[in-house]
């Protein structure tokens, strides 16, 4: 087995934020049932979520990266710019790593 790969649940108790925790368990749910595509989807909403409410967290906490993000995040929201949105959502992940 890949070192990489670990159980759904373990991951669920490394989950802090209350919201995004519901959101993995629906993804668990899902991937336990066998609707796997399903379940990736509900995985990535999670993360997604887990991700903006942390940035909102450190941009309380002066961090200008994630302040930045968020107001592009937040006036692409506002605005209903749904290609802003999806090309934000594209670099979340670099953003969280570093990789930017």
């Amino acid at each position: 087995m890949d070192a990489g790969f670990g159980d759904l649940d373990i991951f669920l108790t490394r989950i802090r934020h209350p919201k995004s925790k519901v959101y993995f368990l629906d993804a668990v749910k899902i991937c336990k049932a066998g609707a796997l595509r399903g379940a990736l989807t509900s995985a990535w909403v999670a993360l997604m979520y887990d991700l903006i409410a942390r940035y909102r967290k450190l941009s309380t906490l002066g961090d200008t990266t994630a302040a930045t993000f968020l107001q592009a995040w937040d006036n692409a929201t506002n605005s209903g710019d749904i290609i802003k949105l999806l090309l934000l959502e594209r670099t979340t992940l670099d953003l969280a790593t570093g990789n930017t």
